[in-house]
């Protein structure tokens, strides 16, 4: 996949209609991680990272949590 075809996490989820929960369940973390990576207050670590590429198809990469590919973060 490349950069082109990668999203912010807070757009993929929107995208596939996922709630923040339901995305915090499939990866084994708590909701509020996930909100905080939505919010640019955190960002993943590599284990995390590993299961947010598995669990969105490659779709959402560590690109996706810098502020350059970051509508979200950006604004912040």
């Amino acid at each position: 996949m490349n950069k082109a075809n990668t999203l912010p996490l807070a757009e993929y989820l929107k995208r596939e209609r996922i709630t923040q929960v339901e995305f915090a369940r499939r990866l084994d973390v708590a909701p509020n991680t996930v909100h905080r990576w939505i919010a640019c207050n955190r960002r993943p670590g590599w284990t995390a990272m590993a299961k947010i590429i598995e669990a969105t198809g490659g779709v959402v990469t560590p690109d996706s949590f810098l502020s350059d590919h970051n509508r979200e973060c950006r604004a912040a």
